[in-house]
C-alpha cells in the first residue's frame, strides 16, 4: 500500500513538473494536514521562500510615469536616441534626471535605439544587391563621375545650411560639456563683455 502512495505521488510530482511555476505555486495548499508545505514545495519542486513570501507588485510612481509619457512623445519624433541622448534631451527641457534611470525606464518600456545592426553590409545578408555600376570603369580625368544626391547647386547649399545648422544649434558636443555651441559660445561672449 505505501508502496502504491509512493508511485503516485512520484507521477502526480512528474505531471506537475509540466507546469508552468506559477501554476505550481498555486498547486501549493497551505491547510493541508496531511502533507506539510516543505514536503510539497519538494514534490513541486518550487523554492520554499516564494511561496511564503508573495510577489511584490512593482508600480512606478507619479513623477517616473510622467517621464516615461515624455520620452515616448521623443521616441515617437526621434527613434535612434539612445539613453545618453534622450537623457541629455530630458535635461534640455528641465527635467532633473540621470542615464542610469533613463536607461532603466527605456528598458522597461521596451524602447531601443534605432540604428544599423552589425554585418548589415555583408552580401549574404541582403535581400537585393544594387549592381556597382562604377565597376571596369576606369576614372582617369576630374568630373568624370558624380554621386547626384542633389538636384541643382541650391538644394546642395541648403542641405549644407541645414547641417550647420543641426550641428551648431541642436546637436551637444562631448568636449563642451554637453552644451551646444550656440549656447556655450554665447556664454563666453557675455562673460567677455562684462
Amino acid at each position: 500500500m505505501a508502496n502504491s502512495q509512493s508511485r503516485s505521488t512520484g507521477s502526480k510530482k512528474n505531471l506537475a513538473l509540466n507546469e508552468p511555476l506559477e501554476a505550481r505555486k498555486a498547486m501549493v495548499e497551505r491547510d493541508n494536514a496531511e502533507i506539510t508545505i516543505k514536503r510539497q514545495t519538494e514534490l513541486l519542486s518550487v523554492n520554499r521562500t516564494s511561496v511564503y513570501r508573495p510577489d511584490k507588485e512593482h508600480y512606478e510612481s507619479e513623477e517616473n510615469v510622467q517621464i516615461m509619457h515624455r520620452i515616448d512623445e521623443i521616441y515617437m519624433e526621434h527613434p535612434y536616441f539612445g539613453y545618453r541622448r534622450m537623457t541629455r534631451f530630458l535635461r534640455d527641457q528641465g527635467f532633473e534626471i540621470n542615464r542610469k534611470r533613463v536607461r532603466r525606464l527605456m528598458q522597461l518600456m521596451g524602447l531601443e535605439a534605432i540604428y544599423p545592426k552589425p554585418n548589415l553590409s555583408k552580401r549574404l545578408h541582403a535581400k537585393y544587391t544594387r549592381p556597382y555600376l562604377l565597376r571596369g570603369l576606369k576614372i582617369d580625368r576630374p568630373n568624370q563621375v558624380w554621386g547626384n544626391e542633389f538636384e541643382d547647386p541650391r538644394a546642395l547649399r541648403k542641405g549644407i545650411a541645414r547641417y550647420v545648422q543641426f550641428y551648431n544649434q541642436e546637436r551637444p558636443h562631448q568636449s563642451l560639456k554637453e552644451a551646444k555651441p550656440d549656447q556655450f559660445y554665447a556664454h563666453n561672449i557675455e562673460q567677455i563683455a562684462s
